[in-house]
């Protein structure tokens, strides 16, 4: 057994290389998606400018088939009435052709965009040579990686509670590859194509994107103890890549124990990475466990390219056209597309209004255990985002009036304060120069005054002066003429007299 799985792995390169040679003879009509289908290798993709003008993004929009176009129109309503600076290109794919004119057409749009918006588009020729329309956007556009966040909703009644999940899916091979041959009559054979550089890549992705979104853990789903080289070669690819990102915890689970473990404990779960197939069943086991296919969106991404699209990809025929359908999951994919090409604020006011219609009014479809139908769904999400922007433009008009009649106000009171300024100042100065005169009045009064008054002091010092100069010297002679007087009577008279003499001499000197 184990020789014969060596042995068809042997024959891979010689199939690959028949392909090539076989391109190369092969008639002008086969397209390049013809030709990715028969080689399964990483193609190089040539690069178109993204149409992008003053501000807006122009969006390719595949409505498919089923619920596709009415949820589409309920996007187009909804991005109206926000004001979403999205311009939707839209390309209807005929699910019944046999060629594939309109996909190449759509891919062609696409790599215009950079971006697109899809619905499910059926594939319903049973013609061996037509290939899946949505595998082949995928691999044309090399979209090799799919995310599926799976986040419970509060408004919606399920068994587990506060389930938050990302799926991570390799997107462009395994059994996808679509390989298929009859060996013999009544003996299919298919291929699942698993390679290195691949599963290099989409293990990269999950760390990288768990790394970036404050994630713990990877947990890597396989089947590698039956298929031991190709989901081996997966496995081993991602435990080498896990080496890299010490900070990550990672472990792997076979799916058939991850199915179980999903429905019973799904908490334990939290960036989930695996191969194609198993992406498509476990995507779908998540959604369920969450209230159905309504409500989740998906998102593909490649290294230039993005599409967005309802989670579990299916297409709703049967409910088609008779306004039941869940309208949810195609706007969160219109979210995530908003935030994608950097509208953050209309992402987030649709985001705000989504939660409010689907958690708090909890108005609902049937298919989640609501009687509401398709449109008043949309009317609820409509009107309370229509509210958000008229208070969001009503507080920026009164912000304005209020900081325009602010300015006005300020203005007029400086122009006052400046005038009262003025005029104070112009007091000022005539106080001050009045005050100057006056003093300059009395110090000139101060200063003859004082002259006056000096001259007249010094005159009566002078002529106070002259008395006193006069008077001393008077008595003095009048002093000097009586004690000779005395003296003289003295020396002549008789002690007796003298006596007398000297004291009617000291009475005169005392009364002088």
């Amino acid at each position: 057994m184990a020789l014969r799985l060596f042995s068809k792995v042997k024959v891979i390169p010689d199939l690959r290389n028949a392909a090539f040679a076989s391109s190369a003879a092969a008639p002008a009509e086969l397209s390049d998606f013809d030709m990715q289908h028969k080689t399964p290798v990483i193609r190089k993709q040539q690069l178109i400018p993204k149409a992008h003008y003053g501000g807006r993004h122009a969006v390719t929009m595949l409505p498919g088939g089923g619920i596709g176009p009415e949820c589409m129109g309920y996007v187009r309503d909804i991005f109206k009435y926000i004001g979403a600076p999205v311009d939707f290109e839209v390309v209807d794919i005929d699910p019944t052709m046999d060629n594939d004119d309109d996909v190449q057409y759509a891919i062609t749009t696409i790599k215009r965009n950079g971006v697109g918006l899809k619905g499910n588009i059926e594939t319903k020729s049973e013609a061996a040579y037509v290939t899946s329309r949505n595998v082949a956007l995928r691999n044309e556009l090399d979209m090799y990686a799919y995310v599926l966040h799976c986040k419970s909703f509060i408004g919606v009644p399920t068994r587990h509670k506060d389930i938050d999940i990302h799926i991570i899916r390799q997107n462009t091979e395994g059994e996808y590859a679509m390989l298929e041959h009859e060996s013999v009559r009544g003996v299919i054979e298919s291929m699942k194509v698993v390679t290195a550089s691949n599963s290099e890549r989409v293990a990269r992705f999950a760390f990288e994107f768990a790394k970036k979104n404050g994630r713990k853990k990877v947990t890597t789903v396989h089947k590698a103890n039956i298929m031991k080289l190709s989901d081996g070669l997966f496995l081993e690819t991602s435990r080498r890549m896990a080496e890299e990102y010490p900070e990550i915890e990672h472990n792997d689970m076979i799916i058939d124990n991850c199915c179980m473990q999903l429905v019973a404990k799904p908490h334990q779960f939290d960036v989930m990475l695996m191969t194609n197939l198993y992406g498509s069943i476990v995507s779908n086991v998540v959604c369920g466990l969450l209230g159905g296919a309504g409500l989740l969106s998906g998102r593909n991404y490649g290294d230039h390219y993005a599409v967005f699209e309802p989670g579990t990809r299916n297409t709703g025929t049967a409910i088609a056209g008779k306004n039941i359908a869940n309208p949810i999951a195609m706007i969160n994919a219109s979210v995530d597309m908003l935030e994608h090409l950097g509208h953050h604020f209309h992402a987030g006011l649709l985001r705000r209004a989504l939660n409010k219609t689907v958690n708090i009014d909890r108005v609902l479809t049937p298919d989640v255990g609501g009687s509401n139908s398709s449109s008043e769904v949309v009317d609820s999400i409509i009107g309370t985002a229509c509210v958000a922007t008229a208070y969001v433009a009503t507080a920026c008009v009164a912000t304005a009036c209020v900081a325009t009649a602010y300015v006005a106000t300020a203005y007029v009171a400086t122009a006052c304060v400046a005038t009262a300024y003025v005029a104070t100042a112009c007091v000022a100065t005539a106080y001050v120069a009045t005050a100057y005169v006056a003093t300059a009045c009395v110090a000139t009064a101060y200063v003859a005054t004082a002259c006056v008054a000096t001259a007249c002091v010094a005159t009566a010092y002078v002529a106070t002066a002259c008395v006193a100069t006069a008077y001393v010297a008077t008595a003095y002679v009048a002093t000097a003429c009586v004690a000779t007087a005395c003296v003289a009577t003295a020396y002549v008279a008789t002690p007796e007299i003298g006596f007398t003499c000297g004291y009617r001499c000291f009475t005169s000197k005392t009364s002088i």
